[in-house]
């Protein structure tokens, strides 16, 4: 069973990079991606002891983009995901990068920001 982890109403693909022997014919479409701006879901799968990730990524334009399980970090700015055949690099805009992700609102303000 999948749990959604983080949700992120906007956001743009940064690159795809091929990993994999994967013929390049059958990847390449994901190279149609990159600079794309739309909305991202990242989800947990666990499965024993390891927990892989997932990302449903919709854009404002035709593509629609649900990845394989891989390894996902949220950084700051960023989100990086490396999945058997691709690794996926989405920027966070700076006015998203304080949203507590799963319920799109901002996060309470720390001591810092008052």
């Amino acid at each position: 069973m999948a749990t959604m982890i983080a949700s992120y109403p906007r956001v743009k693909v940064l690159s795809v990079s091929k990993r994999s022997e994967m013929d390049y014919n059958d990847w390449r479409w994901r190279e149609d991606l990159v600079g794309q701006f739309g909305s991202v879901e990242i989800y947990e799968v666990s499965k024993k002891i390891f927990k892989r990730h997932f990302i449903l990524f919709d854009s404002d334009s035709e593509f629609y983009l649900n990845t394989g399980c891989g390894e996902a970090q949220i950084l700051d700015d960023r989100i990086e995901l490396i999945t058997t055949n691709t690794e996926y690099i989405f920027e966070i805009p700076p006015e998203q990068q304080q949203f507590d992700g799963v319920s799109g609102g901002k996060s309470a303000p720390s001591e810092k920001e008052g």
